[in-house]
């Protein structure tokens, strides 16, 4: 047993433990692993410090797995509510992560022989390139939450009292290959306890150690045809991005599955079996010659994400040995951004992941890509998609480093991820995974002086986590279509507003509707008028309709029609689904599943309508009066205007209505009044959000416009623009006049060669925006017939040489694109990405005749280098000139109500030379 005499005699006063890495010998130490790696170099540097003159770098090659600590000794510092490690750390790659690891010393671990150990999860690492703050935050509760897991492994005996941290740990494994870490001014603050030259550290870390025990009794996995079937019955995966959150909770909102990024446990699989769930995890590295039934609980393998050629033979090799050695045969998973046949035939079931919210891609566009992806992979293949339910951890950067302390919410628009999932579920996806970048706060604290603050709740059910719960119920409600439907057919209302799917089973028709507007993933808004006429094509007149949603049924009017069925849809508000049966069995079975909990999911309904109309109501109270929307723009609601006053008080009518039928105990008419409500509220919000980009080039020029949470802050974005002083280009050669001159300043070109395209990237004389020349980029097709096949990754690339400050500075990077005829072969057309906003701030030009202005606005460190990438994602061409990046003053943003302005920015020779990587 660990010797821990003395442990009560502790240092009384709080004071930081701090390393600031000046010392001359490298002071982290090698700790556990899951994969074989080689310590290519660990030293103390210079000229690469984050504060000081050194810091320490590690750099590894590893093999497939998902962890290689380094740990820190800190000695023995109590677990308190004041304990905080931090460390800085700058890497090439993402995905890294802080650790702290606190020790039980009144618990023996039998498998051990030593005090029990717990590895808590702090904040992972994302702003590559740059130094980025990690820190490990609450972990008292933490601590709470591990016990309970130690409990279910080692029994009830397990004794939290004197825990306390004695290492700070680092996950260095950033994926295959090679990683270079560096890190300094490690920090404990709020250190209680013995220091490392006072305290014993003889225990290593560890993870705990797996058996062949089962966790209950199994069920079959296993696909038959595109169907996954669990115990013999079809089962529609609802599955969600694990990050620690509590798994009762979790259980409670309606997911069924989690997805995991990195093995899991038996322990953990154990217990997420205990709370309902299924799992979807890699398998165990290093694989063990039999996976028995300690795993019963993985409902399928994840072979990888993001993956391409590179990874396609060992992802090959792992495939045939699991199917080897796993005796329940469990399907195979797989995300693959390129080689999608190849990886069909690898794995059972392929994942389409494309984030589209908060993006510049359109819905309608990611409407085609999800439908187009699977016609890459092998005939028959089930897919399953995945929707973002926040912001990318770069998007949030962004918005914190230009207006720090503004963001409050990081979570999509709920309307916004319902629609994005239905798009996905029309389809024809057999599962769904729900993306977080960050744990889903599934509590909030109570209002000070709210029923529930006088009754002594000091937190209540987030009202993110009714969104979720609201949208999982309807996904019940449609899984007899969803697990094993077939896509009957597609078509349109009678006024072609809105997209209409069919998916069909033995029983009846499951009906999509969506109407997408431009820019819907941003702010999806809602129907004006409320009422849509739709054909559902070879609908027989003996088949009823009704609306489905978490309230039950309710019919819609039907009359026979030239092709089909009219059904008039009073009270639709941009998206839903209705069914359409003769069979009355059905009808009364999905009727009285909803109505069983139609009480708790009104009021659920009612109290997300209750925020969202707050929201609305202090921003209107900040923006000001909304100019009526422009009938002629792109981005109108088909009303063209509204009267803002009048819609929030529509919404304020409606939502008192649902308060008022929800008392008198009639809770479907509630839930119906409270869908009214959002929908007054949604208009409203689209209307301002459409007056906020207005006037810029993209809404992904600012990084405040891509989600209606930052309303308010992209009007003082706005007006701080409107007033900035721009400094001169830092850009060399962004002019693209001069070819020699390009490859010397770093411009780069590269190409994935695809079989029938061939590509191209030069200077072009032709009708320039500017002086000479223009940088052309292509694709083309050899075979004129090709020009309508799918392209699934970029075939050539131009990346701009980079650009550093001396000094963290607001950035406007800017430039001319023309494309003559449209990109065709990929939904994403020439995509624009800068090194700051990353993939989920790219511009996507499909068809610009006459050249185009783009503009991005970001904020830079000292550290960043800046580059530009311009992708040619499908088969065309596309003109580049006039680059700049420029860095701006900003002036300090003002409170007081701001109209928005509409800032605008200011307004061949073959290039072989530049080097190509293949």
């Amino acid at each position: 047993m660990l010797a821990l005499a003395g442990l009560g005699q502790v240092a009384l006063a709080q004071s930081a433990f701090r390393d600031d890495h000046e010392s001359g010998a490298p002071a982290w130490q090698r700790g556990a692993a899951d994969t074989r790696y080689r310590l290519e170099r660990q030293a103390r540097v210079q000229d690469a410090a984050r504060s000081g003159e050194t810091c320490e770098t590690i750099s590894i090659a590893a093999g497939i797995g998902s962890y290689v600590y380094f740990a820190y000794p800190v000695g023995q510092a109590r677990v308190i509510d004041e304990l905080r490690p931090t460390v800085w750390m700058k890497s090439q790659r993402q995905g890294l992560q802080v650790l702290a690891r606190i020790v039980l010393p009144r618990t023996l671990d039998p498998a051990t022989g030593s005090a029990a150990t717990v590895l808590v999860r702090g904040e992972t690492y994302t702003q590559v390139g740059q130094w980025q703050m990690l820190a490990v935050e609450g972990l008292p509760k933490a601590l709470d939450d591990q016990v309970r897991v130690l409990r279910a492994r080692l029994g009830p005996k397990v004794d939290p009292r004197e825990a306390y941290v004695d290492q700070v740990v680092v996950n260095l494994y950033g994926g295959q290959g090679r990683t270079t870490v560096w890190l300094d001014d490690l920090d404990v603050a709020g250190f209680v306890g013995r220091r490392p030259d006072q305290a014993k550290a003889d225990v290593v870390i560890t993870e705990p150690k797996t058996d062949n025990t089962t966790a209950g009794s199994s069920r079959k996995v296993e696909l038959q045809n595109d169907v996954l079937l669990v115990g013999g019955k079809p089962f529609f995966p609802r599955a969600v991005a694990y990050r620690g959150e509590p798994l009762g909770e979790l259980a409670a909102i309606g997911f069924n599955t989690l997805w995991l990024s990195r093995p899991a446990t038996v322990e953990f699989v154990a217990d997420a079996r205990r709370a309902g769930f299924w799992i979807v995890c890699p398998p165990p590295d290093p694989l063990p010659k039999s996976i028995g039934g300690a795993y019963d609980g993985v409902l399928a393998w994840n072979l990888g994400h993001h993956l391409s050629l590179v990874e396609l033979d060992a992802v090959t090799q792992l495939a045939a040995l699991l199917r080897k050695r796993d005796a329940r045969q469990r399907p195979l998973v797989a995300q693959a951004d390129s080689q999608v046949r190849a990886y069909s035939r690898v794995a059972d079931v392929l994942l389409v992941d494309k984030p589209v919210l908060g993006t510049s891609l359109e819905l309608a566009d990611y409407a085609r890509y999800v439908s187009e992806r699977p016609q890459l992979a092998r005939p028959g293949t089930p897919f399953w998609t995945a929707v973002d339910l926040d912001l990318d951890p770069r998007v949030v950067h962004q918005i914190e480093s230009l207006l720090p302390g503004r963001i409050r919410e990081t979570a999509f628009d709920a309307a916004a991820v319902r629609q994005a999932t239905i798009v996905g579920l029309s389809a024809g996806a057999r599962g769904m995974l729900f993306n977080t970048h960050a744990r889903i706060g599934l509590r909030e604290r109570v209002a000070d002086g709210s029923a529930a603050a006088q009754a002594g709740e000091r937190d209540v059910v987030s009202v993110r986590a009714m969104e979720l719960a609201l949208l999982n119920r309807e996904l019940q409600l449609c899984e007899p279509w969803l697990a094993e439907g077939q896509r009957a057919a597609t078509a349109r209302d009678r006024d072609a507003q809105a997209a209409i799917t069919l998916i069909q089973n033995r029983r009846g028709k499951l009906l999509f509707a969506t109407r997408v507007l431009p820019g819907g993933q941003f702010a999806p808004g809602s129907h004006p008028k409320g009422t849509i006429a739709l054909v559902a094509p070879g609908s027989p007149e003996t088949e009823d309709a009704f609306v489905l949603s978490a309230a039950g049924l309710r019919s819609l009017e039907r009359r026979r029609v030239a092709g089909g069925t009219s059904l008039v849809w009073d009270g639709f508000g941009g998206c839903g689904m209705a069914v359409l049966s003769s069979d009355t069995l059905l009808m009364t079975s999905l009727n009285r599943q909803a109505l069983t909990t139609v009480r708790t999911t009104a009021g659920w309904k009612i109290a997300v309508v209750r925020r969202a109309l707050a929201e609305a109501e202090a921003n209107a109270a900040q923006l000001g009066d909304l100019a009526p929307a422009n009938p002629r723009s792109a981005r109108s609601a088909p009303a063209g205007q509204i009267d803002a006053a009048q819609t929030l008080d529509a919404a304020r009518s409606a939502l008192r209505q649902a308060e008022q039928r929800l008392a008198a105990g009639n809770a479907a008419a509630a839930y119906r009044a409270a869908e009214a409500a959002a929908s007054a509220a949604a208009l409203w919000q689209r209307a301002a959000w459409e007056q906020s980009v207005r006037g810029w080039p993209s809404p992904v020029a600012s990084p405040f416009a891509v989600t209606p949470a930052t309303l308010v802050d992209q009007s003082r974005m706005a007006d701080r623009v409107s007033r900035a002083v721009v400094g001169r280009n830092s850009l060399a050669e962004g002019d693209c006049e001069n070819l020699p001159a390009m490859i010397d300043a770093g411009w780069k070109h590269w190409q994935h060669r695809l079989a029938g395209i061939e590509t191209h990237v030069e200077l072009s004389p032709t009708a320039p925006f500017a002086g000479q020349s223009s940088l052309l980029v292509s694709a083309t097709a050899s075979d004129p017939t090709m020009s309508a096949t799918l392209i699934e990754t970029p075939p050539v690339w131009v990346v701009t040489a980079p650009v550093q400050f001396g000094a963290d500075t607001a950035v406007r990077i800017r430039g001319r694109v023309r494309i003559v005829k449209p990109i065709t072969g990929s939904v994403d057309g020439l995509e624009i990405i800068d090194s700051l906003g990353g993939p989920a701030l790219a511009t996507r030009i499909g068809h610009a005749p006459e050249w185009q202005e783009f503009a991005l606005y970001r904020f830079a460190t000292r550290l960043d280098q800046i580059t530009v990438t311009f992708a040619m994602s499908g088969i065309g061409e596309a003109w580049i000139d006039n680059v700049a990046i420029e860095p701006m003053t900003l002036p300090a943003g003002q409170d007081a109500p701001v109209q928005f302005p509409g800032a605008r920015p200011q307004a061949s020779a073959a290039l072989n030379g530049l080097p190509t990587r293949k």
